[in-house]
């Protein structure tokens, strides 16, 4: 975590992260965020990401956003870092 302001619990605020990973999810997990909406930006690697809506494939420097309470997977094919955000509404 870089930065944040507010928290969860207020239900207002955000926070800053940065990912970094080498493997992709275990085949059969799967992530979700209550606290707010995830705004995911990867600065290396591509990401393949597998939501409850269907499927994205996100390259550096594009982005995605996944709603509040949306369950994801992420594979990936080569170590990938980059950029999180997440709005606690």
């Amino acid at each position: 975590t870089y930065a944040g302001a507010g928290s969860p619990d207020m239900k207002a605020g955000l926070g800053i992260h940065m990912y970094s990973c080498n493997v992709s999810m275990d085949e059969n997990s799967a992530y979700y965020s209550a606290d707010g909406d995830t705004l995911i930006v990867p600065q290396k690697g591509t990401l393949d990401i597998t939501t409850e809506l269907g499927k994205l494939i996100v390259t550096p420097w594009e982005f995605c956003v996944i709603p509040r309470g949306i369950k994801f997977h992420v594979a990936i094919d080569e170590p990938s870092r980059g950029y999180i955000c997440e709005l606690y509404r």
